[in-house]
């Protein structure tokens, strides 16, 4: 299974993380907002959304309920290496690869940033197409759940 995406990464100080994709005509498909060990997933096509743990949201987007912990996923989504990660290949010009025991994490151009993420897990690969991504100054804040979404909907990817 394959999915592509059109994606703006934004991380804040404290390492919580609002990656937002979106449609080819520009509008919002869905905002994943992650937080510590909480992640919140809102399908804005769908109008549906989840909240809960990285654990449980790990067979959505592989590189969450890892034993990385979301500020390091984050740096790598934003195609920084995070502290203390071993299993990273560079190339000349920035990140290349990086093996996880259950991903693979490949960064397209090996620059930073880098114009496309691939995330390879059991079969499944996600590429992000980064729009844009930015450090924060500001502390980023969860997304409301609209009333009219229909709620506990895990997405899968």
């Amino acid at each position: 299974m394959n999915i592509s995406a059109r994606g703006q990464l934004q991380v804040d100080r404290a390492g919580r993380m609002l990656l937002t994709i979106y449609t080819p005509l520009g509008t919002t498909a869905a905002r994943l907002y992650a937080e510590g060990d909480e992640i919140t997933f809102l399908n804005d096509l769908q109008s549906n959304a989840w909240r809960g743990k990285a654990a449980d949201f790990a067979g959505s987007l592989g590189l969450f309920g890892t034993a990385l912990p979301t500020e390091s996923v984050a740096m790598l989504l934003v195609g920084l290496p995070p502290a203390g990660l071993d299993s990273i290949s560079y190339a000349a010009t920035g990140i290349a690869e990086v093996r996880l025991p259950n991903a693979v994490v490949t960064y397209d151009p090996p620059v930073y940033p880098p114009k496309t993420i691939r995330i390879d897990r059991d079969g499944r690969h996600v590429d992000v197409e980064h729009l844009e991504s930015y450090a924060d100054p500001e502390s980023l804040q969860r997304p409301e759940i609209p009333d009219s979404y229909r709620c506990c909907v895990l997405p899968r990817l």
